[in-house]
């Protein structure tokens, strides 16, 4: 909870009752402690909270920046005119809603391009070093029946900016707190000119209440139980950034780096020796970073045998694989980036490596477990031969964990591939033409396969009645398939279900049979039918599809994906025939999701174009916001994860990465086509990485559940599990808020590792 001024109030009165519940449901207990934080600041909280209270400016050293500082707390129309200017938008002082003092601002948005509520001139005038403060906050009401965007852009005296999506439920409120320590990337905090709250191209006139807009200063947090099991200490030593020498040099990271071209763009790397940690049946990944010497020179990468600590036991051939990280040109989006150029994206399998005179080449290598080896540590040597006649060798450590992720993932995932985009990109792009006419269906299945191999399914769309169908599925299950979509109708294909009811019959003729031949072969409970891709809330076609589809069978699954989220109460009756409803994670609220889920529906979760700052699947993001999308939905209890397309090429993504739209950077397009078959991309082996700590909580969760009143053999150790089960917000504090800190989730993950090992000795007794 940090949710600091804006509920002193609150926390005041559940103090003296001894008692209450946040607005985000959580105990008052955790009111409290934010509180203790803030004592220091604040003599007096009646003080803080009397209408027209008058700050001074924010200072101009960033230390004395020790207290709350009121941009708008809205108490009177004179204040609104005087700090805020509007662009179709009518501004109004009231009383409801007021979150801080008597008032709130009622801001009315009408049909308009871009209606803005902008603070500007009264931030130019000596308001705008926002340097030393923690965050922004505001406290923001939908009073809309429909849930609504905004969007918060900040920008700078250079034109520099930075901005936020904001979903708001209907008649909800929400309080929005952007932490200045992840803007600072984006514009310079010394200068902050525009204050900017609007929203984009609205469809409807829509009312809005905003109160107690404050910047907060860093307070004295009473830190979380450490959960590390680490002692503090740091999973991969890290170095000071490198600078080029005369000759090349080696350092490494963690796969959770996104390391570009130029070495002062390095803060950090390692010396070896490289260390990994892994499971049995996982696989991970750490880079060796080439830096050139004044002149290029060409690298040989070899590793090998990994070998027990016992000197007997290794690896088996072929699970080590060495990939050369390779650059695509990112284009200024709407988004905000922190970098606009060359981004590593693509990893070709390599193992010789073009290294240039004085920048960074990273070399991505990749451990598999193979389940039936013994856990312990390996170790084997990497050896780096120069075309300039020099070697250098390190030691690769890896640490096998005690326990075995199984072949299928926990986490259902429906990710879709285009054969019209795979057809056209081959033929235009890659060598070899019109040869690939021939190839299509085989190249295909290599795509299918690694999709598989990082544990995504493809949606497939399959005709359960085609006479191959047994051979290709059952292949695809023993890759780990986790569902399985079917038909060639709806939202993979533009929604596209007949709107007269005598020809939807006709349609679902082939459902019926399609369940039939699902039922014969036990693979009912397997699949769904992805019947509307982001439909308004409401809409009666998509309920008659949906009823249509549960005549054919009951237990024939609807797969609803929705871009605003369905009120479960309003849209009760709507949804009774939606069996997975997959909610965009900008717009799922979790405690909808818990209702929906009452209501006996699956409840998944998908990420499309970005919607900043929640994690997206883009290029120029960083690695850490693919890893961390499994992490938010094992914390919010989705129980799947769904991509609208991993190969949505139009054109080269070689040369142009933004494919889908010219202002999104790999949005679509989680592969690159070549020769060789299926290029991936860090994004998917990152996606793959969180796919697999989620693995780690389900199985935590499985073992904690199964040691249920053995908890007096080592009370700790089960506090320790829980706690960890949860997911800290040290690591996701909200759909909106996470850490972006590699270390601390590698951290985090090593202590579910550690704890699983535990648990599994105190079972075993």
């Amino acid at each position: 909870m940090q949710r600091y001024v804006p509920t002193i109030l609150v926390l005041v009165i559940g103090m003296s009752l001894g008692y209450g519940v946040a607005a985000s449901g959580g105990p008052v207990q955790a009111l409290l402690r934010p509180m203790k934080a803030l004592s220091h600041l604040i003599s007096s909280p009646g003080d803080a909270l009397k209408e027209g209270l008058k700050p001074q400016p924010p200072s101009s050293s960033a230390s004395a920046k020790n207290a709350v500082f009121w941009l708008s707390s809205f108490e009177s129309s004179e204040e609104i005119d005087r700090r805020w200017k509007t662009r179709s938008v009518v501004a109004k002082v009231d009383k409801l809603h007021a979150s801080h003092g008597l008032s709130a601002a009622r801001l009315t948005y009408q049909m308009a391009t871009a209606p803005a509520f902008m603070m500007e001139n009264y931030l130019d005038s000596g308001h705008g070093d926002w340097r030393g403060y923690e965050a922004l906050e505001f406290d923001l009401t939908n009073a809309n029946p429909s849930q609504e965007r905004m969007i918060l852009k900040l920008k700078d005296q250079d034109g520099r900016g930075y901005s936020e999506d904001i979903f708001v439920n209907s008649g909800a409120s929400q309080h929005i707190r952007v932490r200045l320590e992840d803007v600072q990337g984006y514009l310079d905090l010394s200068h902050v000119i525009q204050l900017n709250l609007f929203r984009w191209k609205p469809r409807k006139e829509a009312t809005f209440y905003l109160d107690a807009v404050c910047l907060t200063p860093a307070a004295q947090r009473i830190p979380e139980s450490d959960t590390t099991g680490s002692s503090g200490s740091s999973v991969i030593p890290v170095s000071a950034a490198v600078t080029p020498q005369e000759s090349w040099q080696v350092k490494w990271v963690s796969g959770l780096t996104k390391v570009f071209r130029d070495p002062a763009l390095l803060e950090q790397a390692a010396t070896p020796p490289l260390r990994l940690a892994l499971s049995k049946g996982e696989y991970e990944s750490v880079q060796i970073l080439v830096i050139g010497g004044e002149q290029p020179v060409q690298v040989k990468v070899s590793v090998g045998p990994l070998t027990h600590s016992d000197g007997q036991t290794q690896f088996p051939n072929g699970v080590v694989e060495i990939r050369r990280v390779d650059y695509v040109t990112t284009k200024q989006p709407y988004y905000p980036v922190t970098f606009v150029g060359d981004w590593p994206d693509p990893l070709p399998s390599a193992d010789t490596i073009d290294v240039p005179a004085g920048q960074v080449q990273p070399i991505w290598i990749t451990v598999g477990a193979p389940t039936h080896l013994v856990a312990g540590q390996y170790n084997a040597t990497i050896t780096l031969r120069g075309s300039d006649g020099r070697i250098e060798q390190m030691e690769l450590i890896v640490t096998l964990w005690d326990f075995t992720l199984p072949r299928t993932a926990s986490l259902k995932t429906a990710f879709d591939f285009y054969p019209s985009r795979l057809r056209k990109t081959y033929q235009e792009f890659v060598l070899g033409g019109s040869v690939w006419e021939t190839r299509l269906e085989e190249l295909q299945r290599l795509y299918y396969l690694d999709m598989l191999k990082h544990r995504v399914s493809p949606i497939l769309q399959a005709d359960p009645s085609n006479a191959r169908f047994q051979q290709e599925i059952a292949e695809y299950l023993n890759r780990g398939l986790s569902a399985l979509g079917i038909g060639s109708r709806g939202g993979s294909n533009g929604n596209n279900w007949p709107k007269d009811p005598g020809q939807l019959e006709q349609v679902m003729s082939w459902y019926r049979k399609a369940a039939e031949s699902l039922r014969f072969q036990q693979l009912l409970d397997l699949a769904y039918v992805y019947t509307y891709d982001e439909p308004q809330p409401g809409d009666p076609k998509v309920a008659r599809v949906m009823a249509a589809i549960h005549q054919v069978d009951p237990a024939l699954k609807n797969l609803l994906v929705m871009h605003y989220a369905p009120d479960p109460v309003q849209h009760a009756d709507w949804l009774k025939d939606a069996d997975i409803i997959c909610l965009r994670i900008a717009s799922f609220d979790p405690a909808q999701a818990q209702q929906l889920k009452g209501m006996g529906k699956e409840v998944w979760m998908y990420v499309s174009s970005p919607a900043h700052p929640f994690p997206a699947l883009v290029i120029d993001y960083p690695a850490i916001a693919h890893r961390i999308l499994p992490w938010m939905a094992w914390k919010y209890g989705a129980t799947g994860l769904l991509y609208w397309c991993v190969d949505f090429w139009n054109g080269d993504p070689w040369q142009d990465p933004a494919n889908f739209s010219k202002d999104q950077n790999g949005n679509g397009a989680l592969y690159y086509p070549s020769a060789e078959g299926p290029v991936p991309s860090i994004r998917m082996e990152a996606l793959r990485d969180g796919i697999e700590d989620y693995e780690y909580l389900t199985l935590l969760n499985t073992l904690l559940e199964s040691a249920k009143g053995m908890e007096d053999s080592d009370p700790t150790l089960f506090e320790q599990g829980r706690k960890l089960v949860g997911v800290g917000s040290d690591i996701v504090d909200s759909l909106r808020s996470y850490s972006k800190d590699p270390e601390r989730l590698l951290a985090y993950r090593k202590a579910v590792a550690e704890t699983i090992e535990k648990l599994q000795r105190v079972l075993a007794r």
